[in-house]
Order: structure tokens, then sequence, then C-alpha cells
């Protein structure tokens, strides 16, 4: 009994060491710059003794933003890492908890089933030091990153610098004169910040930036248009979004220039801007060609906005970021590609299949089925021989089911897959509205489901029903359908 107890507390003591070994704390995300917005709230408080206290207010605000902000700036990567360590963990403890449960005795201890959770233990705690280690990686890099900017910011000669000062304080002014006001109060408070742009501390024309894009007053936009020219990336990325928040549409222009900055984070933000103002004649050629962007967070900020705007001229380019080598940017094209639903993408997403991932397999699957209109079984967890064959016998399939229809003279709608099903309906019904000069038939909901946003809108003109491309694919097919007046 005694060699039995021992026994047990051996297996367990050393399962217990193993979970206690991965720990819980997770690397936590390097902050550049809390030490420097507290500094900076500090210098602001000594600053303005003079405004009112809704003015501190305005700074405490950005100073929130910021710390909450450019502190949390993690990468997809890092916080895909984080959420797979808390999984392997949680699986820690609940191997520890079902070897508690088989362990009543010494024989128990050597069955099977407990020494393979033993197993699964140190596997899991080997893959959480890797990943781990693989966040340190990233963390340095990040911090490498941070000090090669800063030094390269302060190693710039700036002889433009008193240029940019100078148009900042007459935009400033000009701004102040002409502005619309409600009270010679706001009238103050809005020099005040405006004027801290021209502060000597990058901190608090950061904060200044923030504070313009809150207070909401349009009188802002040609000011912050001139402090962007101080070609600090944080301070452009605030402004960027000041200009966002203030839904100037004269922000344009600029945020197509700034897509192409040399920082990512610029970019990111730009495109953002560019999707939240911009028409579509003006975001359409960013946004794809920020498809080949150098950095995956801007790739995939392309690929999630043209899916949301359903542009089927960028398929070849989504098509394309299927093969992306960073995950995320793969798995945001599947969506894209099944929001637009062009059956040109369908064997590119068969092809998809055979993704390293299991997730992305899952969504390419129901992509193709959202495309295609069909319920296609298919097993996404087989083996890789086996997955590779399953793979080749649904393209062969697919290819062969369209090289019918096409062949098919007599081939009715019905008889068509959906794809061409759906260039079918739309033909048919423009050849009726142009013979007849009456109204098209009516479609049912589920068939306009199927039809993409583009052809909704040539249904929706050709019945004159009054829309536009700003409208959701939701909000067509309720004028289409008569749920909406």
């Amino acid at each position: 009994m005694e060699q039995e107890q021992e026994g047990r507390s051996g297996i367990l003591g050393s399962v217990a060491k193993a979970l206690n070994s991965t720990g819980s704390a997770l690397v936590v995300s390097y902050d550049s710059t809390a030490n420097m917005v507290s500094k900076t709230f500090s210098k602001v408080k000594t600053v303005t003794p003079s405004l009112p206290g809704s003015t501190i207010d305005f700074f405490a605000g950005a100073r929130d933003f910021i710390v909450g902000g450019f502190r949390k700036l993690k990468t997809d990567e890092e916080r895909d890492i984080e959420k797979k360590v808390d999984n392997y963990e949680n699986k820690i403890r609940a191997a520890y908890y079902e070897i508690g449960r088989e362990g009543a005795s010494a024989e128990k201890l050597e069955s099977e089933a407990v020494q393979k959770l033993i197993n699964d233990v140190k596997e899991y705690e080997k893959e959480i030091q890797r990943l781990k280690g693989r966040l340190v990686e990233l963390e340095d890099f990040k911090k490498e990153s941070i000090k090669s900017e800063e030094r390269a910011f302060s190693k710039k000669v700036r002889v433009s610098e008193s240029r940019v000062m100078a148009s900042v304080s007459d935009a400033t002014e000009k701004a102040v004169q002409r502005g619309d006001f409600e009270t010679d109060s706001d009238r103050a408070i809005f020099d005040k910040i405006a004027h801290d742009l021209l502060d000597n501390e990058m901190e608090i024309k950061i904060l200044a930036a923030s504070e313009l894009g809150k207070i909401g007053n349009k009188a802002a936009v040609p000011v912050l248009h001139e402090a962007i020219k101080f070609d600090n990336p944080y301070l452009a990325s605030e402004i960027i979004n000041a200009l966002i928040n203030l839904e100037d549409s004269k922000s344009i222009k600029l945020f197509r220039e700034m897509a192409t900055d040399p920082n990512y984070r610029v970019r990111l933000v730009s495109l953002r801007g560019l999707y939240k103002l911009g028409n579509d004649e003006e975001i359409k050629q960013p946004l794809i060609d920020a498809l080949k962007d150098d950095h995956p967070e801007v790739r995939k900020a392309a690929v999630t906005f043209i899916g949301w705007k359903d542009y089927p001229s960028a398929v070849p380019g989504l098509i394309q970021t299927l093969q992306d080598k960073d995950e995320k940017v793969r798995q945001a094209s599947v969506s894209a590609l099944a929001n637009i639903k062009d059956s040109s993408a369908v064997l590119p997403l068969m092809r998809l299949l055979a993704d390293k991932s299991l997730d992305i397999r899952e969504k390419a699957l129901e992509a193709i089925k959202m495309i295609t209109g069909q319920d296609i079984m298919f097993n996404v967890e087989l083996p890789e021989k086996a997955l590779a064959e399953a793979i080749n016998d649904l393209k062969k399939k697919w290819q062969s089911e369209r090289l019918s229809h096409y062949e098919g003279s007599d081939a009715g709608i019905s008889e068509v897959e959906p794809p061409a099903r759906e260039e079918a309906l739309v033909t048919e019904m423009e050849g009726e509205a142009e013979e007849t000069g009456e109204e098209e038939e009516d479609v049912t909901e589920s068939q306009l489901r199927k039809l993409n946003k583009g052809k909704l809108l040539m249904l929706c003109k050709n019945r004159n029903i009054e829309c536009n491309e700003a409208l959701t694919k939701a909000e067509l097919i309720d004028l289409l359908t008569g749920q909406r007046g």
C-alpha cells in the first residue's frame, strides 16, 4: 500500500511539476509609450493652467487612448499564440484532473490511459515553451523595431521642420479666425490644443492630434493636413485617426498618398480611412494594390475591406492571397471570396482544402458551398494522401459539371449549376423587360441571395428602384422583395 501511494505520489508530483512549469503568465507586450504618456499628461497640466477643466478632461481622454492603444498594439500572431498557450494550459489542467481520477491504485497509474495522459502533458508543456519562445522573439523584434525607428528619427536633420511649424501655425490662425465655434470658450480651447501641435515634444503633438479629432470641429482638417508633414509615424497615425473621426472628404487624397507610406502602421490606418470615407472609384485600386503589401496586417485589412465592399474586379487579387504565407490573410481571403460569390474562385478554394490549417480548410469548404449553392459532402480531416485524392476527385467533378453545362444547348435554368443559373436569371429577366417593357417577374428571396451585389444593383435599376452602392446586399434584397418602402 505504501509503495502504491509513493508511485501515485511520484507520478502526480511530476505531472504537477509539469503543470506548474508552464506557468500562467504570458509575455506582456512591450510598452514603449506608457511612460511617455504619463510624462506628457503631467506636462499638459503644467502648461495649460488657464484652461477650463473640460480641456484637461480632453487630454486625459487622449492619454487613455494612447496608453490603451499603443500599449496593446499586438500582432495577430501574438494574439493567436496567447490563445494557443491558454488552450494548452487548460488541456494540462484537464489531463491532471483525469490522472487524479484514474490514479486510485498503482495498477491504474501504470495503465495505458494514464501513461497517455502523462505523455500528452509533456507534449503540451513542450509546445507551450516553444510558443512562449516565439513570443519572446516577437517582443525582441518589436523592441528593436521601435528603437530603430527612434534612432532613425533622432538622426534625421529636419531642414524643413521650421517650414512645417510655420505652415501649422498659419493654418491654426486661419482655423481659429474662420472656423465655426459655438462659444468663445470653444474657440479658445481649439486654439490652445491646435497650438500644442507646435510643441517640441512629440507626445504633446500626438495628444493634440487626438483631441482635435475628438472635438469634432472640421476647422481642424487643414491644421492636421499640415501637421502630418512632421513625418513621425505615430503622429501620422493619430492624425489620420482624427481625420477619420472628422469625416471630411478632403482627406481622401491624403489617405491615398499615405497608403504607400514606409511605415506599415500608417498604411494600415490609411486604408481604414479610405474604406470609411471614400467612394468605390477612389478606394478600389489602393485596396487592390495593398493586397501585395509587405506587411501581413496591411494585406489582411485590404482583403477584409474588399470583401465588405464586394468588388468582383478584385477577385483575381483575392485568389492570389489564398496562397499568402500568413494564415490570417488566407482566412480573410476565404471570407471575402465567399461574400463576393464569384464562380472563378471555386477551383482555387478547392485547392485550399489541402491547407495546413484545419480551420482554413473548414472555411474554404463553407465558401465553396456558398458560391456553388451545393451541399458538398467532403471530409476536411482526411489524412494527407487521402485528402489530396479527395480534392482531385472534387475538382474533376466540378470541371465536368461546368463542361456539360457549356456543351448542353437545351439546358434550362433549373438544370445548370448555381453560378450559371445566376447569370441566366439576370439575363432572362433583362430580356423580358426589353421585349415587353414590363417589370421583370418576381424572384424568390433565396434566388436573390445567390446573386452578388453587382447583379442585385442591376436588378434594382431595371426595376427603377432607387438604390446605390452604399447599400448592403441585405438592404438591396429587402428593396427587391418589397420589404422596404
